[in-house]
């Protein structure tokens, strides 16, 4: 298992290894690791930005779901729509 330490070093340990990384090598490695496996590459911050402006969009989008002629004019099968009587 790999730690950091208080002078921003990673340290892998096994029972016949011992390495250690400065910050940077460690984050250059890693980001090249995960293009490899097809992971997302972008900084926790990145992320959470991201996730906050799809949540933000998503909250909108969800609102035209509220206009009755989103219904009206959906050819969905499974959606039925009765007209009420005054």
């Amino acid at each position: 298992m790999s730690k950091v330490d208080l002078y921003g070093m990673w340290t892998f340990e096994s029972e016949t290894l011992l390495v250690r990384v400065d910050d940077a090598t460690y984050q250059r490695h890693l980001k090249a690791h995960l293009q490899r496996l097809g992971i997302d590459t972008r900084t926790c911050s990145q992320l959470l930005d991201y996730v906050n402006e799809v949540l933000t969009r998503r909250i909108e989008a969800s609102k035209d779901l509220d206009n009755p002629d989103y219904w009206l004019h959906c050819d969905d099968p499974h959606v039925h729509v009765l007209r009420k009587l005054p």
